[in-house]
């Protein structure tokens, strides 16, 4: 397939393409199809290139302002974590509590448990020795 796209391209003569056909290959569509590229290739040809090169630099003043806005933008950011953050460890303190509360409600249940059993073993004892 690429060698039949640089023959096409070698043997092509130079006139205008009609409007139906699909435009020839140029040399930069056979580097493309060699090298198996996308189309980033396209933009690292000379003219895109030169363009990069003209394009304008912004003012001071522009960039000042830009940098202002991100800033304000990475303050905001900043400031939502801090609360986040707050929040996550009230939750964290709320819970730890909440679990040791639990423990120890669990504890005294199997405490009494225990107490119960023993109350019960005692009484069935009373019970065989009153017999």
């Amino acid at each position: 397939m690429v060698q039949a796209a640089q023959q096409r391209l070698h043997t092509a003569s130079i006139q205008e393409t009609p409007r139906h056909d699909p435009p020839r290959m140029t040399a930069i569509d056979v580097e493309m199809a060699r090298m198996r590229g996308t189309t980033i290739a396209v933009e690292a040809t000379q003219e895109h290139l030169q363009a990069s090169k003209t394009a304008t630099t912004p003012s001071l003043t522009d960039i000042i302002a830009a940098k202002e806005r991100l800033v304000g933008r990475l303050r905001c950011e900043l400031h939502f974590e801090r609360e986040s953050r707050i929040l996550g460890d009230r939750l964290a303190g709320d819970l730890q509590l909440l679990i040791e509360r639990c423990n120890m409600a669990v504890e005294m249940y199997e405490q009494d448990q225990r107490d119960i059993k023993a109350g019960y073993s005692r009484f069935k004892a009373g019970l065989a020795d009153a017999r």
